[in-house]
């Protein structure tokens, strides 16, 4: 069954075994490479599937052990369920067994079996002795309690014990997410003839199906899934848990490497940040503040700068939370788990665990940070959804991008935002109160200073507002937050513009009489109106002021089509009257046809519609009018 698939991740020294083993459970040799096979040591992954007595599925990812080839090691446990460690009885524990052991408790492997290999060729005693020291060094860790099966591929002692260990114990593993979006880190590139560039890889969240929209990632590459197989198998989909090979179209093989991720389209962000808990390795070294090192997380190694949050450095076997910044981008999701080591020389440093992705930059110092970062590492689900939902900012989000953010089912998402005073709704999406009050403090300074330098405008223009609001939020985003603030009565929006409440535009006797004045010319003129300059003159240069205009035009009793040139309320709305008519009618307007319904002329006709496309009552096509997005609510 589909939904069943997991990944085994074989694990142990160089020469201790493990591609005979999985060759002897599985039936397949995974040293596919020339050299691989004439040199007898792996250096590449190998990927087998294994079919388990209970119907699951899984696939088998082989390592190489050789300490040469530990990043290839790496690009492949990244993305395993259970871990495998092989130990050779004639051998027992070494190097790279421990170094082994210490990324797959860095990645927090939730379960696995140890398999001692070549138990025929060694004599009772030094088994006995060598299962003894195993499990000491297995003690502390994720595998203390594990299994522990001799075994001898030659003779086939033990496999059917381990195949019945490995089928029992690996229902520890966690059912595969299959809501989350497509997310496949690619750890190989070919181009298959006549059908153009493949890529394979561990298939950690989501289904992929024929036909899917997928971008590569952090290159941000348009794809669709032409194909899919599974260990050799054609399929029409491939679900979490599986190895998958996806044949792309719309992307050249050039431009694929190991280190990228297939995702589903839109539902990841290319980054140079992490934010991150960091765990130290034991040792002798301790990790300064702006430490270079190498991060393993996916099928990539980047090169990173380490930024402590809290103190200038940590020793080992401790803990911190830290920005990571890459030198070249990734995309990745909270809650990778990931590998750590030192630049040079290239030992393990530590793992660790993203808390946030593409997150702000640096700053020292930020106990607001710090809080939020200690409830997306160890919180409730509750307190993981209100603190992303702080980490995402202004805007109104919806709950499937909160969930897919924080890494919780999206009904996890609505409860918790429905029942805490900490989140806002806004619009059709949410907010942090947080973030409210704060933009709803910052906006409030704007507008008593706008009202204090133009006390005869009614209010500000919006999208003045949205633009000296930091970050910029998008029109949707703003709207909702207006409407939001709008009903905690610390804004008030009126046409054309946005107060604060209580505010009134107070003119003096005589400007309002001007006022009055130069409203009534414009009203009695219609579609022929005058210019503004001849208005002025007629009224008086002192009367029809500067303060007095603007008055007339914040208020929205005139609107400005172009320089000189302005329609009364009346007519203005008389014109978009006429539009939706004439849209009924015909389905697009043409400045003859708008001309001839209004009895305006080309000098009005033109600026008003181009007016209207401005204010996107109207979208111009070709030499016609089709309805915009604000004329239906207008």
């Amino acid at each position: 069954m589909m939904d069943s698939s997991f990944l085994i991740g074989t694990a142990g020294h160089v020469d201790h075994g493990k591609t005979t083993l999985v060759q002897a459970l599985t039936g397949i040799n995974t040293d596919r490479l020339e050299e691989e096979r004439r040199r007898g040591m792996s250096i590449e992954l190998g990927f087998a599937e294994f079919r388990l007595p209970s119907g699951r599925s899984a696939g088998i990812v082989d390592v190489p052990g050789h300490e040469r080839f530990l990043k290839n090691m790496l690009a492949g446990a990244t993305g395993v369920d259970f871990a495998l460690l092989v130990v050779a009885a004639d051998e027992g524990v070494m190097p790279q067994t421990r170094e082994h052991l210490a990324i797959l408790q860095s990645l927090r492997i939730p379960a696995g079996v140890v398999a001692i290999t070549k138990c025929d060729t060694v004599e009772p005693e030094w088994l006995t002795a060598v299962s003894a020291e195993v499990r000491q060094a297995l003690a502390g860790t994720f595998l203390a309690d594990a299994p522990l099966i001799e075994t001898d591929a030659v003779s086939g002692r033990g496999l059917e014990e381990l195949v019945r260990i490995l089928d029992e114990t690996s229902a520890q593993v966690p059912a595969p997410d299959l809501d989350r979006p497509a997310f496949l880190c690619i750890d190989r590139v070919f181009i298959r003839p006549g059908f153009g560039p493949v890529v394979t890889g561990s298939l950690r969240s989501g289904v992929l199906r024929v036909g899917d929209a997928v971008t590569v990632y952090p290159d941000e590459l348009p794809a669709r899934v032409r194909g899919l197989q599974t260990f050799g198998e054609t399929e029409s989909t491939a679900c979490a848990g599986m190895r998958a090979a996806v044949n792309l179209s719309g992307v050249s093989v050039d431009e694929l490497h190991r280190g990228q991720v297939l995702a589903s389209t839109g539902s990841l962000q290319s980054t140079d940040r992490l934010n991150v808990f960091v765990e130290l390795a034991e040792g002798d070294r301790p990790l300064k503040h702006r430490t270079r090192a190498r991060l393993h997380i996916g099928t990539a190694e980047i090169l990173v700068r380490i930024l402590l949050w809290e103190s200038a450095e940590v020793a080992p076997g401790g803990s911190a939370y830290a920005q990571l910044r890459l030198e070249t981008p990734t995309a990745s999701r909270r809650g990778d788990r990931f590998v750590l080591r030192w630049y040079s020389p290239q030992n393990l440093m530590g793992g660790g665990e993203v808390l946030e992705a593409n997150p702000k930059p640096f700053r020292s110092r930020d106990a607001e940070l710090a809080e939020r970062l200690r409830a997306l590492a160890g919180g409730t689900s509750g307190e993981v959804v209100l603190a992303t939902l702080s980490a995402m900012g202004l805007g109104a989000h919806t709950p499937e991008s909160v969930a897919e953010r924080a890494g919780v089912d999206v009904a996890d998402v609505v409860r918790e935002l429905e029942n805490s005073p900490s989140a806002r709704k806004a619009g059709t999406g949410w907010v942090s109160a947080e973030a409210l009050n704060r933009v709803g403090e910052v906006w409030t300074e704007r507008l008593k200073a706008y009202h204090k330098s133009y006390p005869l405008r009614t209010g500000m223009p919006p999208d003045e507002l949205r633009k000296r609001t930091s970050p910029v939020p998008d029109e949707r985003a703003f709207e909702a937050i207006v409407s939001a603030l709008e009903q905690d009565r610390i804004l008030e929006r009126i046409p054309g513009g946005i107060r604060l409440p209580g505010f009134e535009v107070r003119l003096r006797p005589e400007q309002e009489k001007a006022a009055r004045e130069i409203s009534s010319l414009y009203e009695s003129a219609g579609w022929q109106p005058p210019f503004r300059k001849d208005v002025t003159r007629s009224v008086g240069p002192h009367r029809a002021t500067a303060e007095v205009w603007e008055y007339l035009i914040s208020s929205g009793e005139l609107a400005v089509l172009e320089e000189g040139l302005c329609l009364h309320r009346t007519v203005v709305q008389h014109g978009l009257d006429t539009l939706r008519r004439l849209f009924d009618a015909d389905g697009q307007v043409t400045v003859g046809s708008f001309r001839d319904a209004t009895g305006s002329s080309r000098r009005t006709a033109v600026p008003f519609l181009e007016w209207c496309d401005s204010q996107r009552f109207t979208r111009r096509v070709e030499d016609a009018r089709v309805p915009g997005s604000r004329l239906s609510r207008s």
